[in-house]
């Protein structure tokens, strides 16, 4: 149809090529959008029946409006809009903003969950801290709603995971994971969303720049449109800045109030950030013109945008953005720490995520007042950081930690949080290592069932015991003397690579999963203890833990994904362990 139109274009001129081409893009994302997803909506609605889904490719703007029709305009008929998250598309640190997506239309148009089918396809070698990691990133961009999709990639794996039947879906492992997904989740539930900032997403360019691609020389000097935008993204997220994306039709379809647009969610946007060289149409202008006299801002990026340069501050950098941009909470040094932040009740809870994988040390400052808290999510506790806002204080991130503040002006306490079991909450702190007590007379069971001695300080990777292509359990066995007058304590396992159940005197403990790898020990007497460790791996182990395994195992569909699974052959008990009294 695009090339029969294009025939009857008596003009060369660039803006009569666009015009067509914007026009051919409308019809075709409508058509999308009012039969097929209204369609599906109508029916749902019908027989009482909420409709979510998520489209193809949408994990990249460059083809977010070009495979399965305009994102936006294809969400705007789901109750809970979603993204697929698959393959490698949310790794340690790496950024990437795709989630956001399903969040700011979940925001932006009063919608109460956003969803994420999250976890297919990525290998067998997934454990539960990267799957902490991968559901808090998404967490922080407004996803509250998991669909768990887990594929063992039958016929090129085992039928299921050695350590967790089914990756995790059941014992022993299983319900710890959800447990946390569910309370990270909760709490980015709570209240409503307290971001004022927009960064506009122009559907028109990417769609042309898309058409565009193959021209070698269409991006000799110039960045493509998706590029502008996800560096503009990124520098909002660390800077930190709550912030959603916008688009023509929300533009279009909200509410003008004092200081700038209403949202569905009920939180007003008064910044607007337009990104270089993107297409405005008169209509989108007129909005935003209007936006600008009820008391909101307009930031253009690099170059004014021509219809609205009299109503628009130009940001002649995008480093320059944290000067124009307000945010509550501000971060020194820069660190790739993100922000979600939600207010209501007297209360307001700072999600903020350290999406390096490296530990940093920062100090944080946050503009609140009354008490402010830091919340266990493990433990489900609080302990208090300050009694004097604005708060200002120093914190160290270990790489891909979530760490959650609640400034609290009531003294009512958040459901399932409170503070009566703060005073158990100890983390390990490298350069502590005297201050614990370390357990002796290691040994470690093989899969065979031999026993070999280990002296405690260094531990051994499994591979270099024999066992490359083993997934599954090994049992670490010691001693401790435990001489505190105190009867709790917590064991630490920072090297633990990557699940644990652990028994004291034959007795189940608790069990590990994801990082903080800790347990709260209770009941302790003072005397000499035994202390067992059941160590678990992943499955990556048994599929490429040896180049003849990878041979044997991942030659077909899904080959691409051991490049996935050899990130994660560690195994074992890789570093020191240690009991602190608390």
């Amino acid at each position: 149809m695009l090339p029969y139109l294009l025939v009857n274009v008596k003009s060369s001129h660039p803006a009569v090529i666009d015009k067509y081409t914007d026009d051919f893009f409308d019809v075709y994302t409508d058509m999308a959008a009012e039969n097929f997803y209204r369609v599906l909506s109508q029916w749902c609605k019908k027989h009482n029946v909420e409709l979510t889904g998520h489209m193809d490719l949408d994990h990249h703007l460059n083809t977010l409006n070009t495979i399965s029709g305009h994102f936006f305009k294809n969400m705007k008929h789901n109750d809970r809009p979603a993204v697929d998250v698959i393959w490698a598309q949310i790794e340690p640190g790496v950024f990437t903003d795709f989630p956001r997506y399903a969040g700011s239309v979940k925001r932006l148009l009063g919608r109460r969950r956003a969803v994420s089918e999250t976890f297919a396809g990525m290998g067998q070698g997934l454990h539960g801290d990267l799957m902490r990691y991968i559901t808090d990133h998404q967490v922080i961009r407004g996803i509250d709603d998991f669909h768990l999709m887990y594929s063992n990639n039958n016929p090129d794996s085992p039928a299921e995971s050695p350590q967790m039947p089914n990756h995790m879906l059941q014992e022993p492992f299983g319900k710890l994971i959800y447990d946390r997904i569910a309370v990270a989740s909760a709490i980015s539930a709570f209240g409503k969303f307290a971001g004022n900032t927009a960064l506009y997403v122009p559907c028109y360019d990417l769609y042309r720049a898309q058409l565009g691609i193959g021209n070698l020389t269409a991006n000799n000097a110039e960045k493509f449109i998706w590029e502008w935008v996800d560096e503009i993204a990124r520098e909002l997220t660390y800077m930190p800045c709550d912030f959603d994306y916008i688009w023509d039709e929300a533009i279009l379809s909200l509410k003008i109030t004092e200081g700038g647009f209403l949202t569905g969610s009920g939180y007003v946007i008064n910044t607007v950030i337009l990104p270089p060289n993107c297409t405005i149409k008169d209509e989108v202008a007129k909005k935003l013109k209007q936006f600008a006299r009820s008391g909101g801002r307009i930031i253009s990026v690099f170059r004014y945008s021509p219809l609205l340069e009299r109503d628009s501050i130009l940001c002649s950098e995008i480093d320059s953005l944290k000067a124009l941009v307000s945010s509550s909470v501000t971060i020194s040094p820069s660190s790739q720490i993100s922000l979600c932040t939600r207010v209501g009740k007297g209360k307001t809870v700072y999600m903020l995520l350290n999406e390096s994988t490296k530990d940093t040390d920062v100090e944080i400052c946050i503009d609140n007042t009354g008490i402010l808290y830091e919340a266990n999510l493990k433990e489900c506790s609080l302990k208090t950081v300050s009694t004097e806002g604005p708060f200002r204080f120093l914190s160290r991130f270990n790489g891909c930690e979530l760490k959650v503040f609640v400034a609290d002006k009531t003294g009512q306490a958040i459901k399932g949080l409170s503070a009566k079991a703060a005073e158990r909450v100890c983390h390990w702190i490298p350069g502590q290592e005297v201050n614990g007590i370390e357990p002796f007379n290691w040994s470690i069971q093989l899969p065979d069932k031999n026993e070999i001695s280990l002296d405690g300080k260094d531990f051994p990777d499994w591979a270099s015991l024999g066992w490359p292509e083993y997934s599954g359990p090994m049992k670490y066995t010691s001693y401790f003397d435990y001489n505190s007058d105190k009867p709790n304590a917590v064991l630490c396992m920072p090297g633990l690579h990557y699940h644990a159940i652990v028994y004291v005197d034959g007795k189940e403990a608790g069990r590990t999963a994801y990082k903080p790898y800790e347990l709260s020990l209770s009941g302790l007497e003072k005397g000499r203890h035994k202390l067992e460790i059941v160590v678990y791996n992943t499955g990556a182990n048994e599929v490429v833990g040896t180049l003849e395994a990878e041979k044997r195992k991942y030659s077909k569909r899904f080959a691409h994904m051991a490049a996935y699974d050899r990130k994660r052959l560690k195994s074992g008990l890789l570093g020191p362990v240690k009991i602190y009294p608390v």
